[in-house]
């Protein structure tokens, strides 16, 4: 019977040696495969099959869920890394959204009114001139504009 046992995890470990070697991995997957059979079979589809495989929808979602429970402040951390390279008004509304998402409404309002007064202002693919369209006022109805989208995005999450 643990005859039966290995051979599975070593047909396991072949078959995704060879998927390494069709996709052109790195050779130091079947290193890690043939050593930890089990271990290195599981790291393998988590690293590498998971997220090729042709169910992309699903496993994108399963790969963000898995990283947002490592690592739950990691898109706050990302969009203000970009924001602090590129001051952008792109950058300050995707780490507006960050922080409503993280639940940091109050430094979201101030960086959804910077875009409000900024150089986007009243652009229609811009998200401030959407928020300042919506909110019907510019700077002056900042504050509501930015509670009702942290709102907006809080509903969004909570029904994922």
């Amino acid at each position: 019977m643990p005859i039966v046992g290995l051979g599975l995890h070593f047909l396991i470990a072949l078959f995704f040696a060879v998927h390494a070697l069709r996709n052109g991995r790195q050779m130091v997957w079947l290193l890690i495969l043939f050593s930890f059979p089990v271990l290195g079979s599981l790291a393998y589809f988590v690293a590498e099959y998971l997220p090729a495989s042709r169910l992309q929808r699903q496993g994108r979602i399963a790969t963000r869920a898995l990283q947002k429970t490592i690592d739950p402040g990691r898109d706050v951390r990302e969009a203000r890394r970009a924001f602090d390279l590129t001051p952008t008004a792109h950058n300050q509304m995707r780490l507006a959204a960050a922080l409503v998402s993280a639940g940091q409404s109050d430094e979201a309002v101030q960086h959804y009114e910077a875009c409000l007064r900024g150089a986007v202002r009243g652009r229609s693919g811009s998200g401030a001139g959407r928020c300042a369209r919506q909110c019907g006022a510019w700077p002056a109805g900042g504050r509501n504009c930015a509670a009702r989208v942290a709102a907006r995005s809080a509903a969004r999450l909570s029904r994922r």
